[in-house]
């Protein structure tokens, strides 16, 4: 099994980024289904990623941490 790291924002699982020569993005959030298998250098990249697709979703409303 490969190691994991959830991505959680505002509360709520989003997505979990599995180690796999880098970080690989499985999204748990609809809203970041066509980030499905991209490929993050650490968590915190991945997390801020998912920031800004979800910002967007929400009409550029920042998303809470």
């Amino acid at each position: 099994m490969l190691p994991s790291f959830p991505i959680p924002l505002a509360g709520r699982m989003v997505g979990v980024a599995a180690a796999d020569a880098g970080l690989v993005f499985s999204a748990l959030d609809p809203r970041l289904n066509d980030g499905q298998g991209a490929r993050f250098r650490d968590v915190s990249e991945a997390r801020r990623a998912a920031v800004v697709v979800l910002a967007r979703e929400c009409g550029g409303m920042p998303v809470a941490a």
